[in-house]
């Protein structure tokens, strides 16, 4: 197939987690024998770069233009690739509600002004900001009007997608590519503490389990790109860093936290596909993980992950507590999880679930 993949890729090697999909799909597609075609600002170095005054020299053969969306409105000029008569079909990625936007906004106003003026002109700019969103929603409902097929992370997210556009969806989750780098849990558990600074990651929990394991020698935390005013021994700090250095530091640990604050603010719950617990069991981590959406899907506790209870420190000092007490079932948990993604959720699954939803989409 030849597929024109659109999203905003503008670094490489990739760092935020939606480059790394799109790095990884896009790797995999090409590597199953697919012309991938991107637009020339973006880096991937294994798709070919087309400018966007000599579009017309590809559409003819293109099988799909793949637009991977957001709701602001950086991709609109991709609607006169959906609206023209054309032979090749449509397909959006779209892995997020209107409701993120409507939190983030909130929670961006959600201090105490000076005084009424400063009150009166924060809540002026938030309530354009909300009307922003609402209106880009509205607009993308026009749009899907064009669109023959959405792809999206999460089984949540795949049934709110269908009551509001109305067309097929495909499922295709986040992955990971799979690295036998398990280790041996001896005298000490290294545990791994990266993330983004999202609103709704769970930073104050994991802050509450490391005061609880304070110099303990038993456990060494790695926290990226979060300095705590935590000066205990048994702690190590790290800047930022892109996929390929945090390879490493994954390589050196045994097990990695995804946890999440409840999903009280979002009508539908929880919605994401977290690409650390991907990343982590690909690479023959322990995950310990909230108890949430398709975190409790993938993992089944005690077999390929230790799931606990958004919020709760105590769960995850117990699952840390029983993870030092029975090494075996720490191995035995690490290789499952590893067996998983390479029968599940590897990028190449991803790839393959991509070009067999375009192939359903030209065949109706």
């Amino acid at each position: 197939m030849e597929i024109f993949y659109i999203s905003k890729f503008n670094s490489y090697p990739p760092l935020y987690g939606e480059q790394v999909h799109v790095y990884n799909v896009i790797k995999e597609l090409v590597a199953l024998g697919h012309k991938i075609y991107v637009c020339e600002y973006e880096q991937h170095p294994m798709a070919e770069k087309v400018s966007l005054n000599s579009l017309s020299s590809i559409l003819t053969n293109l099988d799909a233009v793949y637009i991977r969306q957001t709701l602001s409105n950086d991709l609109d000029w991709t609607n006169r690739l959906v609206k023209i008569s054309r032979n090749y079909k449509v397909i959006w990625e779209l892995n997020l509600p209107k409701y993120e936007s409507i939190f983030s906004i909130n929670n961006l106003y959600n201090y105490k002004s000076k005084n009424i003026f400063g009150a009166v002109k924060k809540h002026i700019i938030r309530f354009k900001d909300l009307l922003k969103v609402h209106y880009s929603w509205y607009k993308k409902k026009k749009q899907a009007r064009y669109v023959d097929g959405i792809v999206t992370v999460s089984n949540v997210l795949s049934k709110y997608l269908k009551s509001e556009f109305n067309l097929p969806v495909a499922v295709i989750t986040n992955g990971a590519n799979c690295n036998y780098l398990f280790n041996e849990l001896t005298d000490k558990l290294d545990v791994l503490i990266a993330g983004s600074r999202l609103a709704w990651i769970d930073w104050d929990t994991p802050i509450q389990v490391v005061k609880a394991f304070a110099n303990n020698k038993k456990v060494h935390f790695h926290i990226v790109d979060f300095q705590l005013d935590l000066n205990y021994k048994n702690v190590s700090y790290y800047k930022r860093m892109p996929q390929d250095e945090l390879q490493k530091l994954i390589a050196r640990v045994h097990v990695g936290f995804v946890l999440y604050k409840k999903y009280d603010w979002c009508p539908i719950g929880f919605y994401n596909s977290p690409l650390k617990l991907f990343e982590y069991m690909g690479n023959c981590k322990v995950v310990i993980a909230s108890k949430m959406g398709q975190i409790k899907e993938v993992i089944k506790d005690k077999y390929n992950g230790l799931l606990v209870e958004p919020e709760n420190y105590k769960d995850i000092c117990e699952a840390i507590e029983f993870l030092l007490t029975y090494p075996n079932a720490y191995k035995e948990i690490a290789h499952n999880a590893y067996n998983t993604i390479k029968s599940y959720y590897s990028w190449k699954k991803a790839a393959q679930k991509t070009i067999n939803f375009i192939t359903n989409l030209k065949e109706t």
